[in-house]
């Protein structure tokens, strides 16, 4: 089974896996899997870090059907889930972005903090520095004329680059404001921009607010925005707005 340890020097959490896998893993046993019962195949799997899970995709075609599976990602996800952590970003001087990560129990037992640096995907310059996170998965963007943004999970190394953001041809410049969220309603990953003239800050009625839902290929334009007040950050997470 799959253990947990607690290091009681830093208070966190390792995983211990079979000495079985840890043979197959590190290439020092061809033997055939044990025979198990499928539910506790899955049952051990979902509580493995996704790092490990890809790799173990590529270990048997039954763990890769396993793992592909929705409803597998599903119920991982929600495993995840209840191990809360608290996360907070940075951007040093040469743009450079670092994820702060701790789990919540530790935060009042220890003045450490696990400091993580995401090393961007390749063809991505440093200057995108806007970081929203649902799922495990970042959106990162910048808020220059030429804004752009990407969908990012940096635990397999895997990225998205939206379509770009087709705004009112009468605007001379303008800046976009990004964020990223789970639609419960339609069981999918929605990304939302402001984007706002940069000669009218803060002027009303000058916002256009677009809509991106995951596997589409286009924007779809919201008519109908309330008054932002020069407040451009959209909430998305856990609650959903649009």
């Amino acid at each position: 089974m799959v253990k947990f340890v607690v290091n009681r020097n830093t208070g966190r959490k390792s995983t211990t896996l079979p000495r079985w896998l840890n043979r197959i893993l590190q290439g020092r046993d061809r033997a055939p899997l044990p025979t198990l019962p499928f539910d506790l195949v899955a049952e051990i799997l979902c509580r493995l870090p996704v790092k490990l899970l890809v790799q173990l995709r590529c270990l048997c075609k039954s763990f890769n059907s396993l793992i592909s599976d929705p409803k597998f990602a599903k119920k991982h996800l929600q495993m995840s889930t209840a191990r809360h952590h608290l996360m907070l970003r940075s951007t040093n001087n040469l743009g450079k972005l670092f994820l702060y990560d701790s789990p919540i129990q530790s935060i009042f037992s220890t003045s450490r903090v696990k400091q993580t640096q995401l090393n961007y995907p390749n063809g991505l310059k440093n200057n995108h520095f806007c970081a929203y996170s649902c799922d495990g998965i970042l959106c990162i963007s910048n808020t220059n004329y030429y804004s752009c943004a990407v969908l990012w999970n940096p635990s397999i190394g895997e990225f998205k680059i939206l379509p770009p953001l087709e705004t009112s041809p009468n605007r001379r410049a303008c800046s976009s404001f990004y964020s990223f969220g789970y639609d419960h309603f339609i069981r999918n990953y929605k990304t939302v921009v402001i984007s706002f003239d940069t000669d009218n800050y803060f002027f009303a009625g000058k916002y256009e607010v677009s809509v991106l839902t995951l596997g589409t290929y286009s924007w779809r334009r919201i008519q109908a925005v309330a008054d932002l007040g020069g407040d451009q950050q959209v909430p998305l997470h856990p609650l959903t707005l649009l």
